[in-house]
């Protein structure tokens, strides 16, 4: 029987922050399995390159096939200068998935679900920072759909693949990829959260990074709890460690995500080039929190300022920090997705 964890999370005031810590730092994952939303590019991509490399096996999971399959070639070009390539081809898996379009989650979860496969880590990331102003398939709103409501049904749909992992070491964890700038806008107003309008698009997107970046703390409050025993979660009678809920972010990276708006791609580039630092060291806080078993859940963990290569962890801040906020944030995501985490 595998070894239980501790259910207690590991805090930033057991551990020293900024961390010297770097890839070698990462255990080995051979084993594990991984799936990766929003892959395709970016910090996306480059994470997935990451624990692959590792050992684990990785899913790509994206809307675009053709482009997921692309992305999937490109790090097997990567690979193959340093005479692993042809191992990373059998651990790089690729499957569609629409988080925009609650069916398609829905169908992927299902599908995963049905083969009785396990799942050790799962990472919501979000390759498109801004996109057009219209609707999902259920008619929501874009934004809300794609950073709220697609990682939340998700990660509910699958919170029985993730607690059937017997991973120890780093447990069974979600990762989301928030922004720090979901500091930029109070986040807890519902009802702005559902809106539209011309212009909206960038309001809109920082609203929808509050807001999960609330409903990622939330998760891990449900699943551990300050006594160790969560709502949704807690110890197992299995054995098998406690699923955690951790957020970081990569920074500003010289990647930036995709921008539908002209105005807000020329925004995004401008920043990227003041503020930007090397896509490597953009994507360290994201491996450490979805490999290290000491990486908190209680901070946003995330890199210091431009060309600082350690890992640094904030308190979380406004709408993130409320958990009055996150309990009315969690009833309005299953009203509209009608997922129900058990």
């Amino acid at each position: 029987m595998p070894m239980t964890l501790t259910a207690t999370p590991p805090t930033s005031t057991t551990t020293r922050f900024p961390l010297t810590w770097t890839e070698a730092d990462a255990p080995d994952l051979s084993g594990r399995t991984v799936v990766v939303t929003g892959a395709t590019s970016g910090p996306g991509l480059l994470l997935t390159g990451h624990l692959a490399a590792l050992g684990a096996h990785v899913v790509v999971a994206a809307r675009d096939e053709a482009k997921a399959t692309a992305a999937r070639a490109e790090l097997l070009a990567r690979a193959t200068g340093t005479g692993t390539g042809t191992d990373l081809a059998g651990r790089l898996e690729v499957r569609r998935l629409d988080l925009a379009d609650q069916d398609s989650v829905r169908r992927f979860a299902d599908d995963w679900l049905d083969t009785g496969r396990p799942l050790d880590v799962l990472v919501n990331h979000t390759g498109v920072a801004h996109q057009p102003d219209r609707l999902s398939p259920q008619g929501h709103e874009s934004r809300l759909a794609t950073h709220v409501l697609g990682p939340f049904a998700l990660t509910g749909r699958l919170l029985p693949a993730l607690r059937a992992s017997e991973a120890t070491g780093p447990g069974p964890r979600v990762v989301t990829v928030g922004s720090t700038l979901y500091r930029r806008v109070p986040g807890d107003d519902l009802d702005a959260l559902r809106g539209t309008g011309p212009h909206a698009g960038g309001i809109a997107y920082l609203r929808a990074k509050a807001a999960v970046t609330a409903w990622a703390r939330e998760l891990d409050r449900r699943l551990v709890g300050d006594a160790g025993t969560g709502t949704i979660g807690g110890t197992t009678d299995s054995g098998r460690a406690v699923v955690r809920s951790l957020v970081a972010h990569p920074g500003t990276a010289s990647t930036p995500p995709q921008a539908s708006s002209r105005v807000l791609a020329l925004v995004t580039r401008l920043l990227a080039a003041r503020h930007g630092r090397p896509a490597d060291q953009g994507v360290l806080p994201l491996l450490y929190a979805a490999t290290d078993a000491g990486a908190p859940a209680d901070r946003l963990l995330g890199p210091g300022r431009t060309h600082d290569d350690r890992v640094h962890a904030t308190r979380f801040v406004r709408a993130a920090a409320d958990p009055a906020f996150a309990r009315r944030l969690w009833a309005f995501a299953e009203d509209l997705t009608g997922v129900r985490y058990l």
